[in-house]
């Protein structure tokens, strides 16, 4: 059972009842080894993390807290993959129990000072060495993860998943909650992830471990632009229909090192003779690490913002618009019309619909100021008949206002006669694809929900939040 703390007056700290400052302790772990503070760390849709303190060892720690209706079962599985695990460029697992009484999920893991690494490089002058050194660290975690009987494949990878020590500069990969144990070479598997950086197969749900491979190209070329990839989408349908044309981000064009060029896509495209990319440990050992010729005009000491093009910044995309491929991208044929889900297809004018109104999800009810209520269907494709089957695989997705507070939005999701109904309030900060990543990794979507759901899904939460900001006085 877990301990709840009194103060000093008698107060009872639990969350929600009280405020308390920041370094009080508000909460003990069942054996007291642990115990947590009233500061906050971070928090999503569905966890929490709190600062707290490991009196065994002397040393701070991360308190991490999902309530047991939403999140358990993925982080039951976050939990046994992550206490199987030691290696120095993956995030420690300390212990974990359940808390009936706050009916949470609560884990402990190693407490890294300086955050994301996303968030790392956004306001530091960061050197190409200095990145060839994160890549160093990312790789051997990626091949400790890789090399494991079964291969655990992360699907998850990216600079807001990797974290890092500002004062040892030492790099931590986390967030494995969608992590999974590929017994088999090229089986299928769900499609989770972020679009942004989930490889082209991931889409069609037979992959392995080189979709990790891709998504570490994509973080790379985050730390040198240090921007999101692909962020000329606006929804996550066009990063879809990008990759399924084999584009590359655009921010890939800002960059004019050749060596940095070469080294992501290296990582991005498979290779034509054998149809892969190169693993982990082949890439530790490309030219890339090696220092600069002399008299090269980039050297390990260069600073990452001297390796891109002096560009104006570029506007977002809208569904009429694409930016042409780059010039040094070989683009892979497109899929048959029958792999591309069709209520996704982005020429269908029913794609994303208002069930009440009619009208598209991006319409605004000025009349009445109501939010429309939004909702999706859709089947498997049926790759030799060409027709969509319900039967096999049906989907619906809703989205509407909670009927419980207006700050809470309500999704619905039935996927094959399951039927699961999620309530949060979704952080103005977060992205759409961000919020339903979450969702996947801490267990509240069904596993077998197929990519068009997950897409649709996506795309109708940015519009949901969309037309709920141009509603709001």
């Amino acid at each position: 059972m877990t301990e709840r703390v009194r103060a000093p007056h008698g107060e009872v700290f639990e969350e929600g009842l009280v405020e308390a400052d920041a370094r009080t302790i508000v909460e003990k772990s069942p054996h007291g080894r642990f115990v947590r503070f009233n500061e906050k760390l971070g928090q999503g849709a569905f966890k929490q993390v709190f600062r707290a303190y490991d009196s065994a060892d002397g040393v701070e720690v991360a308190w991490n807290k999902v309530p047991i209706k939403q999140g358990t079962m993925r982080v039951l599985h976050e939990m046994k993959i992550l206490q199987n695990l030691d290696h120095d460029n993956i995030i420690k697992f300390f212990g974990s129990w359940l808390s009936p009484e706050t009916e949470t999920v609560n884990f402990v893991t190693e407490l890294i000072t300086s955050g994301t690494l996303k968030a790392f490089v956004q306001d530091r002058p960061i050197s190409l060495g200095v990145v060839k050194r994160w890549c160093r660290d990312i790789l051997n975690a990626l091949v400790y993860l890789h090399s494991h009987n079964p291969c655990i494949i992360h699907r998850d990878l990216k600079c807001d998943n990797i974290f890092i020590n500002g004062s040892t500069g030492d790099i931590r990969i986390g967030d494995l909650g969608l992590a999974s144990w590929d017994h088999k070479r090229q089986v299928k598997h769900s499609a989770l992830g972020t679009p942004e950086y989930m490889a082209p197969e991931m889409f069609d749900e037979f992959y392995d471990e080189q979709v990790d491979i891709y998504a570490f190209g994509m973080c790379v070329l985050e730390m040198i632009t240090k921007e999101t990839p692909f962020m000329e989408c606006s929804t996550a349908l066009q990063i879809y229909s990008k990759k399924l044309r084999g584009e590359l981000p655009c921010s890939f064009d800002n960059v004019k090192n050749v060596a940095v060029r070469t080294f992501v896509l290296r990582c991005l495209q498979k290779r034509a003779e054998t149809d892969t990319r190169p693993s982990a440990s082949e890439l530790l050992t490309d030219p890339f690490f090696e220092p600069p010729p002399p008299g090269s005009c980039h050297t390990d000491a260069t600073i990452c913002d001297d390796l891109l093009y002096d560009l104006e910044p570029r506007p977002l995309s809208n569904d009429a618009k694409n930016p042409a491929p780059s010039p040094l991208l070989v683009a892979r044929p497109p899929p048959p019309a029958s792999r591309i889900p069709a209520s996704l297809t982005p020429s269908s004018p029913e794609s994303f619909r208002s069930v009440d109104s009619g009208r598209s999800q991006r319409s605004v009810d000025s009349a009445n100021l109501s939010i429309p209520l939004l909702q999706l269907t859709g089947g498997a494709r049926d790759d030799d008949a060409g027709t969509t089957s319900s039967e096999s695989s049906s989907w619906e997705c809703t989205v509407e206002p909670s009927a419980r507070s207006p700050d809470l939005i309500g999704v619905t999701v039935k996927s094959n006669g399951k039927v699961v109904t999620i309530e949060f309030e979704m952080d103005p900060s977060e992205t759409a694809s961000a919020t339903v990543s979450e969702m996947q990794r801490e267990g509240c979507l069904p596993e077998d929900l197929p990519t068009a759901a997950i897409l649709a899904l996506t795309e109708n939460l940015e519009g949901f939040r969309t037309n709920r900001s141009n509603l709001t006085p």
